[in-house]
């Protein structure tokens, strides 16, 4: 299984308001691109090893977050 990190730009059709920053980065797991987005590249390697490991409807990166004190809407 391997793990990737892709990266967009926060404009145009890629646009999502909740993310404030010009890039926003999502977990490819196998070559599949989920939907999942994070603000950082370290919280999408987070959603990455959950979905490899876990799952999709797991609470790894919202714990793993919250455990690492990492600002993000996924510790919320």
């Amino acid at each position: 299984m391997t793990i990737e990190i892709h990266s967009k730009h926060n404009r145009g059709k890629n646009h999502i308001p909740s993310i404030e920053g010009d890039v926003y980065y999502l977990p490819v797991v196998d070559g599949k691109e989920y939907s999942y987005i994070a603000e950082t590249e370290d919280v999408a390697m987070l959603l990455a090893l959950q979905i490899k490991h876990e799952g999709l409807n797991s609470q790894f990166c919202k714990n793993a977050c919250r455990m690492l004190n990492i600002d993000s809407a996924w510790a919320e």
